[in-house]
């Protein structure tokens, strides 16, 4: 079996180039989130833990200096064993005194197992070691240089660092001593580690069926933090429905209960809506009044309550406690922000289960939304000695509360006490564009928080983004032509004059999987980026965001993903 790797992760040969990497990235990520729907709860982790590994993919592969880096932690292909030779006479020749099974040293290539962060073995008995040749300080080095990845390994969707020292020190490495601070677990459970690796393996898949079309009658809804809102609240799927629960029940004897805010996250059989409730009850003989919170957390019928989890009551007959702001996601999680009004200091965040309702994590700051896994969160340092409190940009694993990318001012090279802070709402899931007092924006991807080439001063005016493989579009202006670039490599995949954009009046609606939805003065043409040409019969509508492998078109119907194209 041929060492897993980063390549192989999305099924792509090392010297794929940078479209076939995305098309490749874009077809797993398609795959594996539908299965985060699966009725079993490892499976859905693992198929979070997948994605965000093919996220890192996309990340390393993306970037020249990176791919690099990380083509030079891989083992070089071991070279074909010669064929045997015949022998030269038809006498039995005596016996020989069977040679020991070699170890994976340099000479038998990598073993089975490894993984995409893994590198092959080390050098030969007695060899120097150097951080070049080393196994373990490759792996060790490039891990901690990409904590990203390192948090995708601790979450176990991939062998651990303990199989990649029991590798790198197996064969003619063996019996040398490994370092204590490079060690993760004793001998024996080293061992162990190791026998699983090898045995386990990677299923792919299970096929899942093709999601049944929706028509949105009346809703008119939005995207926003993986869950398809309106004014009323959250839209629930695959049902097509208003969640709208009866708080009433809720609310014993006198009191009252009103809903204040809704979310819902993804569960086994369609979506999980929680409510933010806050219950009245009236004073009664000596006991005083009050004002409760509660989070309250429903089934996919968005009717049974399967959970209450009660969160700050005040006294009096109007609630006198913390602000609450419910966020779902596209994630088993919903993410509840308690904001205390005179310390942002010390504003908190709390992960639930919505399946279970219980806390998974929580962290310091005001969320902001989710996307791609991720909670982006405004964080408030202490106040410092001028009095100062001192705001930063974190991003959060949804899954387990890892942090995933952090912006403060040093970060961005400004004054230590410089406010950073998220600048545009409008950037979609796969940006977040961050600004920093006087300095220019910096966008940056949601998921790893790597900085992406931007074009200066096409922020968001006229800007669209491509939901599905992260593509820019930016309109023409003076004489900058319109253009579709890739703002993780820079590389420009389409453009048109200024000139002639101008002549056609081109305005672009949407653009998807690598398609334009652009009006001229003559016509609606769909213009494919890859090729320039246009598509014939146009479009009627145009496609939005993804919702539990739907695509939600301009006309409030949510379709399958595959097949979309100018439909």
């Amino acid at each position: 079996m041929d060492p897993e790797t980063l390549y192989s992760l999305i099924g792509i040969d090392r010297d794929a180039d940078r479209e076939t990497i995305a098309a490749a990235v874009r077809a797993e990520r398609r795959k594996w989130s539908q299965r985060q729907g699966h009725p079993d709860v490892e499976k859905r982790h693992e198929a979070d833990l997948r994605i965000r590994a093919i996220g890192e993919a996309d990340r390393v592969l993306s970037d020249p200096e990176l791919r690099a880096e990380y083509d030079a932690t891989l083992p070089t292909p071991a070279s074909p064993e010669p064929a045997p030779q015949p022998a030269p006479s038809p006498t039995p020749a005596p016996s020989p005194t069977p040679s020991p099974t070699p170890s994976p040293g340099a000479d038998a290539g990598p073993s089975d197992g490894e993984r995409p962060w893994e590198v092959g073995p080390g050098p030969s008995a007695g060899a120097p070691t150097s951080p070049s040749d080393d196994p373990v300080g490759r792996a060790t080095a490039w891990l901690r240089a990409n904590p990203t990845l390192a948090a995708v390994v601790g979450g176990g969707l991939v062998v651990v660092l303990t199989v990649i020292i029991v590798i790198g020190a197996s064969g003619a490495h063996r019996g040398s001593t490994v370092d204590a601070g490079r060690a993760v677990a004793d001998t024996s459970q080293q061992d162990d580690d190791q026998a699983a690796g090898a045995e386990s393996t990677e299923s792919e898949p299970t096929a899942t069926p093709t999601p049944t079309p929706i028509t949105l009658d009346g809703l008119s809804p939005s995207y926003a933090n993986g869950q398809l809102v309106t004014s009323e609240g959250v839209v629930l799927l695959p049902a097509g429905v208003q969640f709208a629960p009866d708080v009433s029940a809720l609310a014993d004897g006198d009191a009252t209960a009103e809903l204040s805010g809704t979310a819902s996250a993804e569960g086994a059989d369609g979506q999980l809506p929680v409510a933010l409730v806050t219950v009245s009850t009236p004073a009664v003989d000596l006991t005083p009044a009050t004002v409760a919170q509660e989070l309250v957390f429903y089934g996919t019928d968005g009717s049974t309550v399967t959970g209450v989890v009660p969160l700050t009551t005040s006294q009096g007959t109007s609630y006198d406690g913390p602000s609450y702001d419910l966020l779902g996601s596209d994630t088993g999680v919903v993410v509840l922000g308690k904001e205390d009004e005179d310390d942002a200091a010390a504003d908190t965040l709390t992960a639930y289960d919505a399946s279970t309702a219980g806390s998974v994590w929580s962290a310091p700051g005001r969320p902001h939304h989710t996307a791609e896994g991720v909670v982006v969160t405004d964080v408030t340092a202490a106040a410092d000695s001028d009095g100062d409190e001192c705001r930063s940009v974190t991003g959060y694993a949804l899954v387990d509360g890892q942090r995933m990318w952090a912006y403060d001012a040093a970060a961005l090279g400004l004054d230590a006490c410089s406010d950073v802070s998220v600048s545009d709402d409008d950037m979609t899931d796969r940006y977040v564009e961050l600004s920093a007092g006087w300095s220019d924006d910096v966008v940056v991807r949601t998921d790893t928080g790597a900085r992406v080439q931007w074009h200066d001063d096409q922020y968001s005016s006229g800007v669209v983004i491509d939901r599905a493989t992260g593509a820019v579009y930016s309109p023409a202006s003076d004489d900058q032509p319109a253009e579709v670039y890739d703002p993780v490599s820079g590389k420009v995949l389409w453009s048109m004059p200024a000139d002639q954009a101008g002549s056609l009046d081109l305005s672009v609606q949407a653009l998807y999987d690598g398609h334009l939805y652009a009006q001229t003065t003559a016509a609606n043409v769909l213009i494919d980026v890859g090729s320039g040409s246009t598509v014939d019969g146009g479009w009627d509508v145009t496609p939005g965001p993804v919702v539990d492998g739907l695509v939600l078109y301009s006309d409030d119907t949510l379709r399958p993903v595959e097949g979309e194209g100018g439909e």
